[in-house]
């Protein structure tokens, strides 16, 4: 198996690419770095959120960005007040950028080149979050692929866990609000009758 990306070791991160049946190769279209084929879409969103976890513990320079992000807030203890900072900042600054492929960005690299897809934005998110430990989770929405052979995650974005089964969409690949539902704020952009099950 290859190593995984160029950040320190990512055992964790090997495992859940073999439990998830995903499998790495070699990308030399993106300068010797790898991709990842999962086998299905929820296959990928498990390989996403299992990623934001070891981003949160293994790599300090997560931690440093969502002190960073949240230095001037007056508590570390308000998980409301560090999810809205966080989702803004992500919000704010990195833009949506589909992939000619499948690619599951680091998330110190989505925030610098401030561009990437929903599962990028959203391993971002999570992994800021949890290195703060706020409750959070992934959100993987599913349409209707029955010409493909069973439904397919369409979008990914994070969620703050606010409380048991009470969830508040963090989603930052749009112009939402803060708790705003994703298909809502496709709506409000878009309008109603160009909001795309699977917002793109």
């Amino acid at each position: 198996m290859t190593q995984l990306g160029p950040i320190g070791p990512r055992d964790e991160i090997q495992a859940a690419i073999q439990h998830t049946g995903c499998r790495v190769r070699s990308d030399p279209a993106r300068g010797g770095m790898v991709a990842i084929d999962c086998p299905t879409y929820e296959a990928r969103a498990a390989l996403v959120d299992a990623m934001a976890w070891r981003d949160a513990f293994q790599d300090g320079a997560v931690r440093l960005l969502a002190l960073d992000l949240t230095r001037d807030l007056p508590t570390l203890a308000d998980h409301e007040q560090i999810a809205r900072r966080i989702h803004a900042a992500v919000r704010d600054r990195v833009r949506y950028v589909g992939e000619a492929g499948d690619v599951i960005q680091d998330p110190l690299v989505t925030w610098e080149l401030a561009a990437g897809d929903c599962d990028c934005v959203a391993r971002l998110i999570l992994g800021l979050l949890r290195s703060l430990a706020v409750p959070c989770a992934l959100c993987a929405f599913l349409v209707d692929g029955s010409d493909e052979g069973g439904p397919e995650v369409r979008h990914a974005c994070a969620t703050w866990e606010r409380g048991p089964a009470d969830f508040v969409w963090l989603e930052a690949t749009l112009a939402a609000d803060f708790g705003e539902h994703p298909l809502d704020a496709a709506a409000r952009l878009f309008g109603a009758s160009n909001a795309r099950p699977d917002l793109r």
